[in-house]
């Protein structure tokens, strides 16, 4: 079994310097699960079909935590949730999700048109 871990912060500062009037904001991330399974892989988009990715195939039946880099250009990345929904999300450089409860049991990557992209990709499930 292996931990997972995001921690940190994300800040913002306003351009404008101190005091400025404009809020700054600043907020701890501390994320951690246990996992049971792990995947890392590269996908290379280099047509505009829509490339499903075989969880059950690279050893991750379900996801709780996901982490998408994008090299060359923007993509689409489409889930569908354990209890049947789908949901996009547009990914143009990063994006992480982890979920606890609401497991993602498909995933699909779609790049823009005519774009050559090169498509980070780890996975991971956590210990229920």
């Amino acid at each position: 079994m292996d931990t997972f871990r995001i921690e940190g912060s994300y800040n913002t500062t306003p351009l404008t310097g101190w005091p400025s009037g404009v809020p700054a904001l600043e907020a701890p991330i501390a994320v951690t699960m246990q996992l049971v399974s792990k995947a890392l892989q590269q996908y290379i988009l280099d047509d505009d079909a829509i490339v499903s990715v075989g969880l059950a195939a690279i050893g991750v039946d379900e996801v709780n935590a996901m982490m998408i880099s994008v090299i060359g250009g923007p993509i689409t990345v489409t889930i569908t949730w354990v209890d049947g929904t789908d949901q996009t999300f547009p990914v143009d450089g990063f994006l992480a999700l982890t979920t606890l409860t609401n497991a993602i049991t498909a995933l699909s990557l779609t790049r823009a048109p005519s774009t050559y992209t090169t498509v980070n990709l780890f996975l991971g499930k956590h210990s229920a």
